[in-house]
């Protein structure tokens, strides 16, 4: 964004006047309604983001883009949700985020998206709050950044022309794009994500040196899977020059004129006005007045863009903070270099909404003394080698960052001069440079300022170290002269008319790396006042719970020239209105506690910690300790819990996965069931409540690491173990084996399933440190090559991360594979249950894969239970013998629909529809006293306190009601699908139906005519009603070959639909009495309810707050 603050200059105000804007007729007669247009709430779709006449319309239904802009790179990432919640809370729809290049690829080849730019968690936060998304992927987006948010490196060709179709260019662009848009291109609207449009560069219209060159980024865009609507984006002066055929324009605010909207008429017709960039406040610079603008104004031109239906976008709604040096500079009569703060927000003094977000409260903490300090001169011997250089060399070629050179920081240029005289810069210093003789100061060179003198005096010895420090204030973040903004020495520095040679040339990029610097401890306490270039210490003391994240304890300040005595706090930022240096700083983050002696300090090992993501999960063994897993080479144990995000509807997610989180847990685990994601051959669904992606990257915003249980067998108490039941078409399929069909199929799933899952993977940036192969294959065991198998097939598709396999105790040998770990499942703490593993593994940790607290309920057998202090006193064990875990299930969850599956111990029995489980949550996501229990258990070992307990979801006993209208089941035959006509009685699996793919679930009526009674038999799966004529006259099954009319009573057996969503079975037999109703899944007003009852109606239904077992005695 360009550094200016420039009103609408009443073109807001001269409608009338507009030719083009004829097409707008009035002003909003009404309040805008656009609640059914949200990420969560829309879940058909079938078209995004359009343009039609002078509307836009998302899915057919008039849409108004209002939007914010937030750059996630300048906002922790703890704080993204609190940001994302504030823009919505404020009415806003959209969220506009641009994507710093210079961040993702910071040296050639090497990609960064973990942490603070993970930009998939922030999508998805995003989405999840209601917020459709804007993305802005460059390469060149301007807003403030170094160099515009494209990488230095860039400029190491002496030939580089920045953003055209110079090879060396679109090379460079090419491989990150690569990289980049398949992260981005599953979020897009068609895929279920929020991303609705997609800008093409950015403000090319003030540049335009190659005509090519929009066409090009178009391109690269389309053909690597962008299907959103493509926007550009200019000034009122470049509309025409920025304009791509095919491509909406939008507006800056900047150059706004009559001409403008006459331009947008002549290039696109008649389209809607979309402001994309409406600046609240223009962009600080060091050593000017800091910028504000008039609210008054602001809500006056936000009037006038409602009235004219104008979409917008706020540049920016909250503008955060330029970490470290990245930010740039502009230059519109001189160089300016931006300040820290990236002030530019649209701050709300009031919101009213129903709610708004917590506020995070600040702290003014007591100044702090620099006591001890240590000068520049006395490190340089401890840092690396200095390079050695006939003539300086710019920032950007040195050999350093493995050739990528450097960014950001400082440059020490040091030579030997003989004489005094005049020192003169020719303007090669970018961009200011201290210079001194020995130790002592001389002056500056800068833009200004550009030759000094070296007193003669001074020179006393026969030689002396000329030094020139300098510093990279911001390269230019616009303007056709970015080409040429390499730092540090230029060219040439001359004294008295000579250039001078011998360069020893020291990289100071002040980098997080730099300060963790290997040397003695050099600090010297601070007695009297010192001038620079030094670094000072001082101790920051904090209590357990700061007002705010990631300050270290250790503050070290890198001060150029002259020191002060204290470092101050305050509850306020200080933005200056005059050129006066403020005392006091605020400096956020997050202090750590101090490490509790004989606890666990992981806070350092969660996804948005770890930067450095060389090493995954590893076990590592050494002879004078208990063999134990590493994370990123830190010793590590998993706190495991099972939550299936398939069980759980989608707008829980987070609750379940905060309350994992707020018990003391540091994993989440969980199954891939394959029959739901490829309900038929060769058709996925990764939507919804099974977008996986969605909820992995979930855990990891939340600090949860992911283990994965792809499969293709997971059991799971689902049907069929999550193997698709039209595998079962082929009579000789033999399912778990390397027989040849059923590999075929599992290769086609996995092409789709691990392309998903090697992105999120924990070398990849994501949260997942493991990945199961197959489950529990030791009871099994009919084929010894399967295994190997789908070991291979989880590799050669990119999976990296540990592997390990899951046995119940007795079958471990059985399902082992060699150099897999092993893993094992108990209910109880047993020594003896751990011989297995020591048979084969003896020098690895041991992972209890499920610990089972609870147990599954079955049709017709009593609700199981587990007492709690059993669980708490296990999980002790667990803890003190050094074992990692996993509880299953933390939360278990419901079978909604008919995905229960079946056990068979000597008669078949169905899995109940509340897969509640006895588990630490409820099947309402309640907690539990098995939750409470572990919660005090692991706050007395973990060293940081645990996060707030979430709130419960609220449950409500609506009026009991009867139902008004009923429909026989034999009324309804004539107006389903034809029946398939057959000779003999066909399967449910080789039915005809679905595309070739038979049914998976629910009934099947089976119709043929009698001439005379008698005794009736049938091979039934599983149960089976008979009816002769429309009167029912009795059951089988699996078991009873025999007809039984049981007594008749209120609502017998069926199941329940709630506005079209299947809540699963009832049956009266138990142990279940009662079906878990989301309140998510009902909506204000009426809610449907049809039932369908295979016996006989009741009279009412009732709901409760409680689940309801039977007692079977």
């Amino acid at each position: 964004m360009w550094a200016f603050l420039v009103r609408l200059v009443g073109f807001l105000c001269l409608s009338s006047g507009l030719l083009v804007m004829a097409q707008l007729e009035g002003g909003l007669s009404h309040r805008i309604n656009q609640t059914h247009l949200t990420p969560t709430s829309m879940k058909n779709r079938h078209v995004g983001l359009k343009v039609e006449g002078s509307n836009f319309t998302l899915d057919g239904f008039p849409f108004l883009i209002i939007a914010g802009t937030i750059h996630y790179f300048r906002v922790p990432r703890e704080y993204w949700k609190d940001r994302l919640l504030k823009l919505k809370a404020c009415g806003f729809n959209t969220v506009t985020m641009h994507v710093p290049w210079s961040h993702h690829e910071p040296q050639r080849h090497k990609f960064y998206f973990t942490g603070d730019l993970d930009l998939r968690a922030f999508i998805s936060i995003a989405s999840n709050e209601g917020l459709w998304v804007i993305l802005c992927p460059g390469p060149y987006i301007g807003s403030d950044l170094d160099l515009g948010g494209l990488p230095s490196w860039l400029l190491q060709d002496p030939k580089m022309k920045l953003r055209t179709t110079y090879k060396g260019f679109t090379k460079a662009v090419n491989q990150y794009f690569d990289q980049l848009i398949p992260r981005i291109a599953p979020f897009q609207y068609e895929n279920y994500g929020p991303i609705i449009a997609v800008q093409v560069e950015n403000e090319y219209g003030s540049y335009h040196l190659d005509k090519r060159y929009m066409s090009y980024v178009k391109k690269a865009l389309v053909k690597r899977g962008i299907k959103a609507m493509l926007m550009t984006a200019d000034d009122g002066q470049e509309i025409i020059r920025g304009y791509l055929n095919k491509v909406i324009a939008t507006v800056h605010m900047k150059n706004i004129k009559k001409e403008t909207y006459k331009n947008l008429f002549s290039i696109q017709g008649l389209s809607p006005i979309l402001m994309m960039v409406y600046t609240t406040s223009s962009s600080d610079s060091w050593g000017h007045s800091h910028h504000t603008l008039d609210s008054h104004v602001l809500m006056k031109n936000v009037h006038e863009m409602f009235n004219l239906r104008f979409s917008f976008n706020f540049y920016m709604f909250h503008g955060g903070t330029n970490f470290g040096f990245i930010g740039g500079a502009s230059s519109l009569n001189s160089y300016l270099p931006v300040v820290t703060s990236y002030g530019k927000y649209l701050y709300p003094t009031e919101v009213p909404m129903a709610q708004q977000p917590d506020y995070k409260p600040v702290a003014k903490y007591k100044s702090v003394i620099t006591s001890y300090f240590i000068p520049l001169w006395d490190i340089m011997p401890y840092l690396e080698q200095p390079i050695m250089s006939a003539r300086p060399i710019c920032m950007e070629k040195l050999s350093v960052n493995q050739g990528s050179g450097q960014s950001y920081g400082y440059i020490l240029y040091e030579t030997v001069i003989f004489s005094g005289g005049i020192l003169t810069s020719r303007g090669h210093v970018r961009d200011r440079g201290q210079v001194f003789l020995d130790q002592q100061y001389i002056g500056v060179l800068d833009r200004s300022t550009k030759q000094l003198t070296i007193p003669r005096e001074n020179v006393s010895k026969d030689y002396l170290k000329l030094r020139i420090l300098v510093e990279n204030q911001g390269r230019l973040a616009y303007g056709q002269d970015i080409n040429n903004e390499r730092k540090g020495l230029t060219g040439d520095i001359y004294l008295n008319k000579s250039p001078l040679r011998r360069f020893k040339i020291y990289s100071l990029e002040m980098s997080t790396k730099f300060l963790q610097w290997d040397i003695p401890n050099m600090w010297k306490p601070v007695l009297l006042q010192f001038r620079g270039p030094a670094f000072f210490l001082g101790i920051l003391k904090v209590g357990n719970y700061p007002k705010d994240t990631f300050v270290k304890l250790e503050i070290i300040v890198f001060e150029e020239f002259k020191a002060g005595t204290m470092i101050q706090f305050t509850e306020k930022s200080h933005l200056g209105f005059t050129l006066k240096k403020s005392k006091e700083h605020l400096i956020s983050g997050e202090v750590k506690p101090q490490l509790t002696q004989n606890r666990f300090n992981w806070s350092h090992l969660t996804p948005f910690e770890l930067k450095n993501r060389s090493v995954g999960l590893q076990a590592e063994s050494r002879a004078e300790s208990t063999p134990y897993f590493t994370l990123g080479g830190h010793k590590f144990r998993i706190f495991g819990g099972s939550i299936h995000y398939f069980r759980v509807p989608r707008e829980y997610w987070r609750d379940r996965l905060l309350k994992l989180k707020a018990c003391g847990f540091n994993t989440v685990t969980t199954y891939v069931p394959w029959n739901l994601h490829e309900p038929q051959r060769g058709a996925f669904d990764f939507s919804e409540n099974l977008d996986l992606e969605a909820f992995v990257l979930m855990a990891a915003e939340i600090g949860l690491w992911v283990i994965l249980r792809p499969g293709p067998y997971i059991c799971s108490e689902i049907d069929l173990g999550g193997l698709p039941s039209w595998l079962l078409q082929d009579s000789n399929v033999r399912l778990r084996t390397t027989d040849q069909g059923f590999v075929e199929a599992v290769d086609k799933y996995f092409d789709h399933l691990i392309a998903r899952v090697v992105p999120l993977q924990y070398r990849q940036g994501g949260p997942i440190i493991a990945v199961q192969v197959e489950n529990e294959y030791g009871s099994f065991d009919k084929d010894k090559y399967y295994m190997p198998y789908i070991q291979q097939a989880l590799l050669k598709r990119g999976i990296v991360e540990l592997l390990l396999t899951s046995d119940a105790k007795t079958e471990v040998l059985k399902g082992y594979i060699k150099g897999v770990l092993a893993a094992i499942n108990i209910e109880k703490f047993q020594n003896d249950a751990f011989e297995p593993l020591y048979n084969i593994q003896k020098n690895k940790p041991i992972l209890v894969m499920e610990y089972w607290v609870g147990w599954f309920d079955k049709w017709g057998d009593e609700h199981n239970v587990k007492d709690a202090q059993d669980v708490e006193n296990t999980v002790s064990e667990f803890i003190k013998f050094e074992i990692s875990f996993n509880v299953y299930m933390f939360h278990g969850g419901t079978n909604f629909g008919f995905i229960n599956g079946a056990t068979n111990f000597g008669k078949h029995k169905s899995i109940a529809t509340s897969y509640d489980y006895d588990a630490v949550l409820t099947e309402a996501g309640d907690y539990t006293e098995k939750y409470f229990k572990l919660r005090k258990l692991f706050g007395s070992v973990l060293a940081l306190p645990l996060p707030h307990l979430p709130e419960l979801t609220p449950k409500a006993v609506y009026p009991s009601m009867r139902p008004s209208f009923h429909l026989p089941l034999w009324d309804v035959l004539q107006y389903l699908n034809e029946p398939v006509i057959s000779d003999k009685p066909i399967n449910m699996e080789n039915l005809p139906i679905n595309s070739g793919n038979g049914q998976s679930y629910g009934f099947i009526l089976y119709e043929t005519v009698i001439c005379s009674g008698g005794e009736l038999h049938a091979d039934v799966q599983d149960t089976a009603q008979v009816f002769l004529n429309d009167t029912s006259i009795g059951i089988l099954d699996d078991a009873d070959q025999y007809l039984n009319i049981p007594k008749v009573r209120d609502w017998n057996n069926g199941f329940v639909f709630i506005n079209g969503r299947n809540l699963g079975r009832y049956w009266y037999i138990g142990p279940q009495e009662t079906l878990y109703l989301p309140g998510t899944w009902l909506h204000p007003g009426d809610n449907e309810i049809i039932l369908f009852e295979k016996r006989k109606s009741g009279s009412y239904i009732q709901t409760s707050i409680k689940p309801s077992f039977k007692i079977v005695l």
